[in-house]
């Protein structure tokens, strides 16, 4: 979500995780195009433990992305054939222009090659290759969005994360400007030492930021099992509520098919939940199912943390 809100996307949390929940995107405004972004990175996920974080990855990626756009503006999946410029055209007003097509194939093997080859430490590799990507732009939409995938994608793919818990994209949008202009002046004056450090910056306070927001998930989940308490608690409740720190909605057919247990059974777990307000009353029906949303969950997820007091902020 944030690595679209950066290039001016906006969507809910609520509506991401319903899509999370159905697949389907809600209609209207930029939920279709964070829809897809989910689903690139999804893909990206499973696919780099095949093949390398480079070319291939990306045009497939690519694709994805591009999905409900004009594929004659786009040209999904393949790198650009023509100039393109960052900021308001024409050259003269740009604010960057990156190379020219001639050599954007050349330069993304050597990006591949990088990946994969040199020693650097894990983080600065990582950021001289979002550099990397962002300059050669080697396509013609979407390479914001993709060159923010790219960290996660390498991340898991040299294991080291294995979930994508650091989401560098919520930095770079609170500090857009400075994103921006540190990107620009590597290009401008070599200015690699202030651009790392920015980046590895990043690292540090989305590092603290993920690790306060699972506390605050770990104490909540804690709190959901104590309410649920009593001789008609089964297990079968309390694993409900574990699912739903993986996806915060849930359908009846959802409970149905996740526990194996009839409809009428699940209906009544359901119905549960919804008693001890850790699903919200009303449903949101999406082709013809309700889905019922943790709004206490989704709540905590949205609230800032304080950094300092490891607690939401005011």
């Amino acid at each position: 979500m944030l690595s679209s809100k950066i290039e001016g996307t906006h969507t809910t949390l609520a509506d991401l995780v319903l899509y999370e929940a159905t697949r389907v995107a809600a209609p209207g405004g930029d939920n279709e195009v964070v829809a897809n972004y989910l689903a690139a990175f999804d893909y990206g996920r499973a696919r780099c433990g095949e093949i390398p974080v480079g070319r291939r990855l990306f045009g497939e990626m690519h694709e994805i992305l591009m999905r409900g756009e004009d594929a004659r503006a786009t040209t999904p999946e393949q790198v650009r054939d023509c100039l393109v410029v960052i900021g308001t055209p024409p050259l003269s007003g740009a604010r960057f222009v990156p190379p020219p097509a001639l050599f954007v194939n050349e330069l993304l093997e050597n990006l591949e090659t990088y990946l994969r080859e040199e020693t650097e430490a894990a983080l600065i590799k990582l950021a001289v290759a979002h550099y990397q990507f962002e300059a050669i732009h080697p396509f013609r939409d979407g390479n914001g969005r993709l060159g923010r995938l790219l960290i996660s994608l390498w991340l898991q793919k040299e294991r080291i994360l294995t979930e994508p818990m650091l989401y560098l994209s919520a930095y770079f949008e609170q500090n857009q400007n400075e994103y921006y202009d540190r990107l620009l002046r590597v290009s401008m004056h070599g200015e690699w030492t202030e651009w790392i450090l920015f980046f590895l910056r990043g690292v540090e306070t989305q590092s603290i930021d993920a690790a306060l927001r699972t506390q605050r998930l770990v104490e909540l989940r804690r709190a959901y099992h104590d309410r649920l308490t009593g001789p008609r608690v089964t297990q079968s409740l309390h694993r409900l509520v574990d699912e739903l720190f993986k996806i915060p909605a849930i359908s009846i057919p959802m409970a149905r098919d996740f526990l194996r247990i009839t409809y009428p059974a699940a209906k009544a777990l359901v119905d549960r939940l919804v008693a001890a307000e850790i699903l919200s009353r009303d449903s949101i029906v999406i082709r013809g199912t309700a889905y019922y949303v943790a709004g206490e969950l989704l709540n905590s997820l949205n609230e800032q943390v304080d950094p300092a007091a490891g607690a939401p902020a005011a």
